[in-house]
């Protein structure tokens, strides 16, 4: 199992998933929305914890299914991921403070496009014997 995972981390697809479920994990402390008067991170607003821990345990859940080939486990989390960051976006739009959007939020939908292509890319990987 311990030759597994390192001839895993020797894999340069699995090196790039592994940036991007870091990078998911790490968005969500920095501002999602800026307005002229105030900034908003999707961690912790205005007393109350955001959806944004959600979001770093389930990109933490997939990248550690994915080290130890679970890949069609990941894929639970990584569909509570996709309704998490759905309602997110349905939200902002339904209120119009899409404009307020900063680089951060984008990349977290750009990281979870990523989550998805190589989620596919690694169920539909044959086993070379």
């Amino acid at each position: 199992m311990i030759n597994e995972i390192k001839t895993k981390l020797k894999d340069k697809k699995f090196l790039i998933f592994s940036v991007i479920c870091i990078v998911m994990m790490i968005c969500p402390f920095f501002t999602i929305l800026k307005t002229d008067s105030q900034k908003i991170n999707y961690i912790y607003n205005e007393g109350h914890v955001a959806d944004g821990i959600f979001v770093i345990l389930l990109a933490s859940l997939i990248l550690l299914f994915n080290l130890f080939n679970l890949k069609k486990s990941a894929l639970i989390p990584l569909g509570f991921m996709i309704i998490v960051l759905g309602l997110l976006f349905y939200n902002i739009t339904d209120e119009g403070v899409l404009k307020y959007a900063t680089f951060n939020f984008y990349l977290m939908y750009v990281c979870l496009i990523g989550l998805i292509i190589f989620s596919i890319m690694f169920l539909l990987k044959r086993k070379t014997v």
